[in-house]
């Protein structure tokens, strides 16, 4: 989905002028922060994450109680492919508010890049607890679990990512996929095969055959498998 913060920002949160500016509502102040704040999503849609990062970083020094800021700040970051700094930012989110849905997908999804998978799962499965989902988490607990070998879990959890999405999400091709890997590997190729023709369907384009291909020989069938790449490669 990577604490880039000044040790000393820390102690920033319990300075009384500026928290007290806040509370009493500094109108020009508000409307400032609010559109670096759009200014800075913008760059992050744009793929401009760094300078996003500087603007992010100088909101967070006027305002580090601004959760929003801080959710921007680790999707800049998440674009980066910094985790670790991903990580700390949602870490400073979660000082403010523990169950916050955000921080807590961010610290997931950067633990999941990083390959701390058990770690991963377990921020999911907290987030779940605590907060109604889409589809999105449960595809990525569901590639959590299957990295980690545990192909049941991760069947329940690609099946609920399915039923979420009705259809519609714009991951349904990546939840499509992950269904038939995790049904290869548990040794069920017809259904593998039908979500392979689940994502032809929605993407003409897809290399049916060549996936096709890919999940025979997983399951030994090695004359069927080369028939799915002969056809693959006319």
């Amino acid at each position: 989905m990577p604490l880039c913060l000044h040790t000393t920002r820390l102690h920033c949160f319990w300075i009384t002028a500026i928290w007290n500016r806040q509370l009493n509502g500094d109108n020009g102040r508000s409307d400032n922060e609010k559109f670096l704040k759009l200014k800075a999503d913008h760059l992050i849609s744009s793929n401009r994450p760094k300078e996003a990062i500087e603007i992010l970083n100088s909101l967070l020094d006027i305002n580090p109680y601004n959760l929003n800021a801080w959710h921007s700040l680790g999707e800049a970051y998440f674009v980066c492919e910094d985790f670790s700094k991903t990580m700390e930012t949602a870490d400073f989110a979660l000082a403010i508010d523990e169950h916050d849905a955000q921080a807590l997908l961010l610290k997931a999804n950067s633990l999941l890049q990083q390959q701390n998978l058990d770690e991963a799962h377990q921020l999911y499965l907290r987030y779940f607890k605590e907060h109604p989902s889409n589809e999105i988490p449960y595809l990525f607990d569901g590639v959590c679990l299957s990295a980690l070998e545990r192909y049941d879990e991760a069947l329940s959890q690609l099946l609920k990512a399915e039923e979420l999405s009705q259809g519609y999400s714009t991951e349904q091709q990546h939840i499509y996929a992950n269904l038939s890997d995790v049904y290869s590997r548990l040794h069920d190729t017809d259904k593998a095969f039908g979500y392979i023709d689940k994502i032809k369907e929605i993407n003409p384009d897809y290399e049916a055959d060549l996936y096709k291909g890919h999940i025979l020989m997983q399951n030994d069938i090695e004359n069927e498998a080369l028939e799915c790449y002969n056809t693959f490669s006319q």
